[in-house]
């Protein structure tokens, strides 16, 4: 037997107790009129709430007793619940068995005039996710959530109806009714992953996951819907990918998606909501792909909210929200000794923590890198000259600069100065340069001089022979 919540229009003769989630088995009618008259009018009774977060597997039922064990559900605190008696109905007389036999919580909740309530008082669940209502006069009692807490309830407990006492087998009363309702959970978180974007005009990933909550007998997804509001002054949405499990659902079949100014919402249609229903406790994940394509304050935000069963907009469920943080650098090319001599014509490397080229960068004069990925503890980045300004001497020193995230006017300086080349060495007057020459001239003299010598002397002796 199903052990999740009926719906609100579970009725009391299939046993009250069947309208709680998880709670009881149908227990038939109602006991016959003849048994009215055992019960006793001056007892009191009471309604023990054990609240629950919806199983994957079916629970034992109960029939109003205690469980003999609750091992493998999960309690959930702070959720309070009222229970408030409809006044119109007497249990101490056949005509009251009668009128409850056919009623529904809705029913009631719908007509206040023909069945009006007692205030009540609320109970709020404890660490074991357990309300109780004691001192409860003989009747039927109205009982309902009324807020969940901290707790993320997608499918809540619906309302359902408790006769107190409440009939079971063998023609016995019971006065200290137990129920077991649950409700679904769901959950929503965002990732970021922008590990591999470095410049304006990298992609950025945002990952939406979202726990499917599970289905409830009688209630179930009608609407589901996830929002997020992009940046659009700074953020492109290129593509977006769904999947449930392993299955990639169908743009157009399984879902609907809109972006305007940056709100993207996407929206199940009737063939998603099937597999949504039939997928309780697995992870819908959405995954936006977005190109960064401005500055701005160096902080890009982005969170999503999800929508169960909410036309109206007014019960989201918000994610966290994640940041990528960026920054911006300015090359300053001067001469050396005079930065207000700006030099056209240097190149540079741009390179990332990894030694990785992101891009070549011509510098004239000054030049502004607008967009740079970094990180709260400031991610590194390393600039290498590989060519000099015309006349100037290279320096070929990496220089690695921490990029601090903020606006374009928070942008980190590089003030990177060239030695002018050195000129050739020229000849000076009256200088090594001459005495040089001089010596040179002189050898030249003196060799030219023993050659004539040589000569005259030869002549000399062709005389006398």
């Amino acid at each position: 037997m199903h052990t999740t919540t009926r719906p609100r229009g579970a009725r009391l003769v299939a046993g009250f107790a069947a309208a709680a989630v998880g709670a009881f088995a149908a227990m038939g009618v109602i006991a016959p009129a003849s048994a009215a008259p055992n019960i006793d009018p001056d007892q009191t009774g009471s309604i023990t709430v054990h609240m629950f977060e919806q199983p994957a597997t079916t629970g034992t039922p109960s029939d109003g007793r205690p469980l003999p064990s609750t091992n493998g559900l999960t309690p959930l605190e702070g959720v309070t619940f009222n229970a408030q008696r409809v006044t119109s109905i007497d249990l101490s007389s056949n005509t009251g068995w009668t009128t409850a036999s056919g009623l529904t919580a809705s029913e009631v909740i719908a007509d206040p005039i023909a069945y009006p309530l007692t205030v009540g008082t609320p109970d709020t669940t404890d660490s074991a996710g357990v309300a109780t209502f004691t001192g409860l006069e003989i009747g039927v009692y109205l009982v309902q959530p009324t807020a969940v807490g901290g707790n993320e309830v997608a499918l809540p407990t619906q309302p359902f109806l408790v006769s107190v006492p409440t009939p079971i087998e063998g023609d016995e009363w019971l006065y200290d009714v137990h129920v077991y309702p649950k409700a679904s959970l769901t959950d929503i978180t965002m990732s970021l992953d922008d590990q591999d974007a470095y410049e304006l005009g990298d992609d950025i990933t945002w990952t939406i996951d979202v726990l499917v909550p599970r289905q409830s007998e009688g209630d179930t997804i009608s609407s589901f819907i996830v929002t997020d509001q992009l940046d659009a002054t700074r953020l492109d949405l290129q593509s977006t990918t769904v999947t449930l499990g392993s299955t990639t659902l169908v743009l157009g079949v399984h879902y609907s998606l809109t972006e305007v100014d940056g709100l993207v919402t996407i929206t199940f249609l009737p063939d998603g909501l099937a597999l949504l229903n039939a997928s309780g406790g697995q992870t819908l994940e959405i995954a936006l792909v977005t190109t960064v394509v401005a500055l701005g304050d160096g902080t890009i935000e982005n969170s999503a909210t999800l929508y169960v069963n909410d036309a109206a907009f007014d019960a989201p469920f918000p994610s966290d929200t994640e940041i990528s943080y960026w920054g911006a650098a300015v090359i300053v090319k001067h001469a050396l000794g005079d930065e207000a001599a700006l030099l056209d014509g240097a190149v540079f490397e741009l390179r990332n923590s990894a030694g990785t080229v992101l891009e070549t960068i011509t510098v004239d004069g000054s030049y502004t890198i607008p967009g740079l990925r970094t990180t709260p503890a400031r991610e590194v980045y390393t600039l290498t000259e590989i060519e000099a300004p015309t006349g100037y001497v290279l320096d070929a020193t990496p220089r690695s600069f921490a990029v601090i995230a903020g606006p374009l006017a928070s942008a980190v300086e590089l003030q990177i100065a060239n030695a002018q080349a050195p000129a050739f060495e020229l000849p000076v007057t009256g200088g090594a340069g001459q005495t040089a020459f001089l010596i040179g001239g002189g050898a030249l003299l003196a060799v030219a001089l023993g050659a004539l010598l040589v000569q005259v002397g030869r002549r000399r002796t062709a005389k006398q022979d």
